[in-house]
């Protein structure tokens, strides 16, 4: 039978305050509990927003990523829409989204542009109300960060690519049990190592070891 996608408790990455933006999300409160990290690896900070290199207007793209990376005005209106229409301010600075903006203006707020610019948004649940010191206590909790010593590496994975996405079926088959403690994990790992060992996952070791070697001269 296939394994639960989904369930009570859950386990994700995520930040102080997290909870608000995923309750309003699916509508329901969340509690959430930091159990690891901060970690900071190439893969946790990596993020990137791109300019076409066939577009006639570089200098005018480079000018509107500035812009929404540095104006708050301009961030919360590709955020949330237009105030009063589509989001309400409240008095402590964080604005609650209006029917017609939770239909026509409810992208996430993580691929536009710099998260932290702008207007938090208002918990739909008291029982989980908003930090308005989210960011605070986020930037906060990376002065004792674990920092990759591999930092800035990153594989070309196209000569295990077949073996890569065999290897993620596995890991999306167990992971849910195993990241909600439905599963013992004193039987389920060696079997779900030996599922990923079948699928290739000792040729993607040895192909990223190999590149690494290369690139830090070892």
């Amino acid at each position: 039978m296939p394994r639960a996608e989904s369930g009570v408790v859950q386990s994700g990455q995520g930040w102080f305050g997290a909870e608000t933006i995923w309750a309003n999300t699916i509508r329901k409160p969340i509690y959430i509990s930091r159990f690891d990290g901060p970690y900071l690896s190439t893969s946790s900070i990596q993020a990137m927003t791109a300019i076409s290199r066939y577009t006639d207007h570089p200098d005018e793209a480079m000018k509107l990523i500035e812009l929404m990376n540095t104006d708050p005005w301009y961030r919360e209106t590709a955020r949330y829409g237009i105030e009063g229409k589509h989001y309400i301010r409240n008095y402590d600075g964080t604005v609650i989204r209006t029917e017609e903006g939770s239909k026509n203006v409810n992208v996430q707020a993580y691929v536009q542009g710099h998260i932290i610019l702008g207007a938090l948004e208002a918990s739909l649940f008291p029982e989980v109300p908003t930090d308005i010191h989210q960011w605070e206590k986020t930037m906060a909790g990376y002065a004792d960060a674990t920092v990759s010593s591999c930092m800035g590496f990153t594989p070309d994975l196209s000569p295990v690519n077949t073996e890569c996405e065999a290897v993620k079926k596995v890991i999306a088959e167990y992971k849910p049990e195993l990241y909600t403690g439905k599963a013992d994990p004193d039987k389920v790992i060696p079997e779900m190592l030996k599922s990923m060992e079948d699928a290739g996952l000792r040729k993607v070791i040895n192909e990223i070891q190999r590149q690494f070697n290369e690139t830090y001269g070892q």
